[in-house]
């Protein structure tokens, strides 16, 4: 994911990947992916993100201590900043979504519109 452009694809996922990587790096990897993706295409960011909003962040927090004693630059964001990242990369109609325990979703759509296939799928 590192060495040239990611494939294209209609939706890229990034499952407990960028935790352990710098803002920086993460805010490549959001614009590789947002390069990959067609219009309409999406993009999900799922994590041990803490949100702000929820009062229950024991096992996220220590998730992001773990992180950051494991990787040198990794830490565990929160929705709110993965959202930002999102914004600044292109992607609109941002969401964010407690999943199940400590993980939260973030996602995103390239603007326009989906292309039409004439493969009859």
């Amino acid at each position: 994911m590192f060495a040239g452009p990611l494939p294209s694809a209609d939706v890229i996922s990034f499952g407990h990947v960028l935790h352990g990587y710098s803002e920086t790096v993460r805010r490549e990897l959001i614009a590789k992916a947002y390069a990959a993706v067609p219009p309409g295409g999406a993009l999900l960011v799922y994590d041990a993100m803490t949100d702000p909003g929820r009062k229950q962040n024991l096992i996220s927090s220590l998730s992001g201590l773990n992180i950051m004693l494991e990787m040198r630059e990794g830490f565990e964001a929160t929705t709110t900043q993965c959202a930002d990242w999102l914004r600044a990369a292109g992607f609109v109609n941002i969401r964010k979504r407690h999943l199940i325990g400590p993980t939260s979703m973030v996602y995103g759509r390239k603007p326009g519109r989906p292309s039409r296939s004439n493969d009859g799928y």
